[in-house]
């Protein structure tokens, strides 16, 4: 089975196929969204802590407004 991790920044949904079991699920963490040239988003970085945890991104989506 695959797991994937999804980030929500603002109203962006990151998708990523990486998994850190330190970072707790429905939590606010600091993040920093790291583009390459074109400002597509490739790589996520979360602050727990003292540590950071770095997520490459595989995928954007809008989050689904309630």
């Amino acid at each position: 089975m695959e797991r994937d991790t999804e980030i929500q920044v603002g109203n962006l949904v990151y998708e990523s196929s990486q998994i850190h079991k330190e970072v707790q699920v429905g939590k606010d963490y600091p993040v920093t969204v790291e583009t390459d040239k074109h400002g597509a988003a490739k790589k996520l970085v979360l602050t727990v802590g003292e540590k950071t945890y770095a997520y490459k991104v595989t995928g954007t989506r809008e989050a689904k407004s309630n």
